[in-house]
């Protein structure tokens, strides 16, 4: 009997091989550095542009360019909140006497920053991953934004 999407656990959907494009050996060679550089931030566009007709560099290229979009979206959304808990608690620890009104915006500012830490420690993991994958020249597919990049028509 065939397993069902529903049974599968959370780390087989996290985890999921990628459907790999039919590329050669030589296809894949050719397009590995290519494919690395496709994690190293803006430098996405490269395997885009210059090897826009190397399967394995595109594939790399597209979940380099998704990551390189939600880190950024991720880091702006961190900061802001960083903003906004420091001012929260800073207004809190003015408004209500007692412990809080010493330690308002500083705990404010340790709960931002935890939270950029934990965003930037993802992106960082991701990257490095996505990197040792183009290298070693396999398809692999990024948890959580891999099928974002698959539905990409570049």
């Amino acid at each position: 009997m065939p397993k069902k999407e529903a049974d599968e656990t959370l780390e087989e959907k996290l985890f999921k091989k990628a459907e790999a494009p039919k590329a050669g050996d030589k296809e894949i060679e050719e397009g590995k550095t290519f494919a690395g550089i496709g994690y190293l931030g803006i430098l996405f566009l490269v395997p885009l542009l210059a090897a826009k007709d190397n399967k394995f560099a595109k594939f790399h290229g597209k979940q380099g360019m998704v990551l390189c979009c939600a880190g950024i979206a991720c880091s702006v959304a961190a900061v802001i909140l960083l903003v906004l808990l420091t001012v929260v608690f800073g207004v809190l620890g003015f408004v209500i006497p007692g412990p809080l009104s010493c330690v308002g915006s500083a705990l404010g500012t340790i709960i931002g920053l935890v939270i950029w830490i934990i965003v930037f420690g993802g992106w960082l993991v991701l990257t490095i991953m996505g990197l040792i994958n183009a290298f070693s020249g396999k398809y692999w597919k990024m948890p959580l934004l891999g099928g974002l990049a698959e539905k990409i028509n570049i």
